[in-house]
């Protein structure tokens, strides 16, 4: 019963140094009270496996189990990011438990014998290599990487992991004082190896995000060059239609001399539906952006025969950056538009959009009528629909982050098929 008291205790100090490596790299989640349950019951799971009933390779399955629940109960953040933060934590945790092993075996103590002081070291070891740790990082928002190069990543840690099990087995045989101390400098290596591998994940994650970037003002490009020449081709109508005006006037002229009325009426109406003036737009603001994602998405709706309604209430120039305005205006059409096309015909599809600028403020409001229910995570917060959607596009994700840089907020609401997306950006307020 003492054992056991002892094993219980033990883990009731492990848990704290477990959650503080995480949380160098992962937010906190707010449990409330709820949080002392949990904190028991992973104090008695890890007691269990304490007590030494499981072969030690199960232990070790057992051990990043328990640690991947932890990561998920009581931190925030993509599961690729804690399973990765997981795996690196339980290979430094193994080469912790082998260097103190070893250094009991160099100077010739059993680690069987003293497991309570080798414990308390490793415990103790950890701690300070976590604020070693929190010193020099700086956690960084959570942007997924790709799957292949996260895997890659992987392999470094795992590999530790086998070889410590692997060298934890020999060195229940292994009697030589040089190689136990050689053993024992490899290990010290491996744990700043593990631990630059957090370097190397956020520097990918700054490629990708760099990469997104690059894709958004490429986009924007573009849309600005189409945007420019259509508004060109008008203009050169128009110089057209003004050039051919003398011609048409003369023809009136000659109807009405010979008061063709009728004859009249036709031709003006001729000219007004047929003239070539360019195609009829849905947003003229003369913002060039803005006009070109309203009107790019306003030709998608009309083929796909969606309803289309604009209130457009803006100043011709805004205080806000170009690309952060295409990630959440782009986005939410696009997303709009995406669950339009699923809605059928006869049920109506409809978009309606408003853009107000009003006291220093953007409030951009989006209904459509949806055919699928939108999904949710265990939060409430709303997921992509697409193949992949956790590195697909921009995603809400990144419009609610783009309008926290404005002190804005972003609100999401369904009811009766009808999804309702509010924005509102402070645009005195940008950083």
């Amino acid at each position: 019963m003492s054992e056991l008291l002892i094993y219980f205790f033990m883990e009731c100090c492990t848990l704290p140094v477990i959650k503080g490596f995480f949380d160098v790299f992962l937010d906190k989640r707010n449990l409330g009270k709820k949080v002392w349950i949990w904190n028991l019951l992973f104090c008695l799971v890890g007691t269990f496996s304490d007590l030494g009933f499981m072969p030690p390779y199960l232990n070790i399955f057992y051990g990043a189990l328990t640690y991947e629940l932890i990561a998920i109960t009581f931190f925030e953040g993509a599961f690729s990011r804690k399973t990765f933060v997981n795996v690196i934590f339980v290979a430094v945790w193994m080469l912790d438990e082998a260097i103190v092993g070893l250094v009991f075996g160099v100077f010739g103590i059993s680690y069987q014998e003293q497991f309570l002081l080798g414990a308390i070291l490793t415990r103790l070891v950890i701690f300070l290599l976590e604020k070693i740790i929190q010193y020099f990082y700086v956690k960084k928002n959570d942007i997924p990487v790709e799957r292949k190069e996260g895997a890659a990543l992987l392999v470094f840690p795992v590999v530790s992991i086998i070889l410590m099990f692997c060298i934890f087995v020999l060195c229940q045989t292994c009697t030589n004082r040089s190689l136990r101390l050689g053993i024992t400098v490899v290990s010290l290596l491996l744990i700043p190896m593990n631990i630059f591998q957090f370097r190397i994940y956020d520097k990918i994650k700054e490629k990708a995000k760099v990469e997104k970037r690059n894709l958004i003002y490429q986009q924007m490009v573009d849309l600005y060059e189409k945007q420019i020449a259509e508004r060109e081709e008008t203009t050169r109508k128009i110089r057209q239609f003004r050039h051919d005006m003398k011609l048409h006037l003369s023809a009136v002229r000659e109807l009405a001399e010979e008061k063709d009325t009728d004859g009249i009426i036709s031709y003006i109406d001729e000219l007004s539906n047929g003239s070539g003036m360019g195609k009829s737009d849905l947003a003229n603001s003369g913002n060039l952006l803005l006009d070109g994602l309203l009107n790019q998405a306003y030709e998608r709706a009309v083929k796909a025969k969606i309803q289309m309604k604009l209130r457009l209430e803006i100043p011709y120039k805004l205080n806000i950056s170009g690309a952060d305005l295409y990630v959440i205006l782009g986005n939410a059409l696009e997303n709009a538009l995406e669950a339009s096309e699923k809605v059928p015909r006869e049920e109506g599809r409809l978009i309606e959009l408003s853009l107000v600028y009003k006291n220093g403020d953007l409030r951009i409001g989006i209904r459509n009528r949806y055919a699928e229910e939108p999904r949710k995570d265990s939060k409430g917060t709303f997921l992509s629909s697409k193949n992949n959607s956790e590195y697909h596009g921009i995603g809400l994700y990144s419009i609610r982050e783009t309008v926290k840089k404005y002190h804005g907020f972003m609100d999401i609401h369904t009811e009766n098929k009808i999804f309702s997306l509010v924005i509102v950006i402070r645009e005195e307020k940008s950083c």
